[in-house]
C-alpha cells in the first residue's frame, strides 16, 4: 500500500525556502490500520495501546503511519525504515536516514495536518470545537491581558472560534521552537484576525535574545483553527489535500 497525494511526484518539489502542508482524514479502514500498525515503530505501538479508546487509538496509528508514508517519499526509503528521536518535549525529528528534512504534524478528530521543509524549523497545530471548559477561565491562562481584553471585543457567539484560532496560533509557536507547554503563553501575543499570512512574532526570553517566527493562517485550507508557524525568514506555503487509497 502507498500513500498517494493529489500530486505524485514529490521528489525534488520541495526546495529550500518552501513549506508543503498536507491535510488528511484519519478515517481509514481497517486494512489500512493493519498496514500502518506493521510500519510503526515498537515504541510507536505501545504508544498506540495505551489509548483507552479504539477510535482515539487508530487515530493515532493513522496520523502516524501517514506521517510514515508522507517522509518515505521525500526521502526516498521505506515507511518502516525511518526512524526518530525525540527532543526534550517530544518532539519528533527524522535520526534515519540522515537528512536536513525538518517535519510537524498535528491531529484533531479525524483531521490531520503535516508541514514539511527543508532546513527551517516548523510547529503546526490544529483544533476542532472544544466543549465542557470555561472560556473566560482558560483565556485567562493561555492570553496575556491584552489579548482577553481584545477577545472581550468579539460577539459571544464568535468567541470560541477566536479562542481556538489564538490558541492554535500559540501552540504553533512553541511547536516550532521546540518548547512544551511550559513554556509561559502569556509571553506570546498572536493577532486574532482570520486571514494572517506571513505575520512575525517576537517573543522575548530569559537570555535577552529574541525569537523570530512566522505565523500563517491556515484556517481556510483546514476547516478548523490552525496555524503554521516557521522559525526563521518567510517561506512560500504551498497547501496539498491528499487520500489514502
Amino acid at each position: 500500500m502507498q500513500l498517494i497525494p493529489n500530486n505524485n511526484a514529490l521528489t525534488g518539489v520541495l526546495t529550500h525556502n518552501k513549506v508543503h502542508v498536507w491535510q488528511a482524514c484519519l478515517d481509514v479502514t481497517t486494512s489500512q490500520i493493519e498496514y500502518f500498525t506493521k510500519i510503526l515503530a515498537p515504541d510507536e505501538r505501545i504508544r498506540a495501546n495505551k489509548y483507552l479508546f479504539t477510535k482515539d487509538r487508530q487515530y493515532f496509528i493513522a496520523a502516524r503511519g501517514i506521517l510514515r508514508s508522507l517522509l518515505a517519499q521525500y526521502l526516498n526509503i521505506l515507511p518502516g525504515k525511518i526512524i526518530f528521536n525525540y527532543g526534550p518535549t517530544g518532539k519528533p525529528k527524522v535520526a534515519m536516514p540522515s537528512t536536513s528534512l525538518q517535519f510537524n504534524l498535528s491531529h484533531s478528530g479525524s483531521t490531520a495536518l503535516y508541514a514539511m521543509s527543508w532546513d527551517m524549523t516548523l510547529g503546526i497545530d490544529i483544533e476542532i470545537s472544544k466543549k465542557g471548559f470555561s472560556l473566560e477561565s482558560m483565556a485567562s491562562i493561555v492570553f496575556s491581558t491584552q489579548e482577553q481584553l481584545k477577545l472581550k471585543t468579539y460577539p459571544a457567539t464568535q468567541r470560541m472560534t477566536v479562542f481556538l484560532r489564538g490558541w492554535t496560533r500559540k501552540e504553533a509557536f512553541i511547536k516550532a521552537i521546540g518548547e512544551g507547554l511550559s513554556f509561559p503563553l502569556k509571553r506570546i501575543e498572536v493577532p486574532f484576525e482570520k486571514d494572517i499570512k506571513d505575520t512575525q512574532i517576537n517573543v522575548k526570553h530569559d537570555t535577552g535574545s529574541e525569537s523570530h517566527a512566522r505565523l500563517y493562517c491556515l484556517e481556510s485550507f483546514s476547516g478548523h483553527a490552525a496555524a503554521l508557524v516557521i522559525n526563521g525568514v518567510p517561506a512560500s506555503v504551498t497547501l496539498k489535500l491528499m487520500h489514502v487509497p
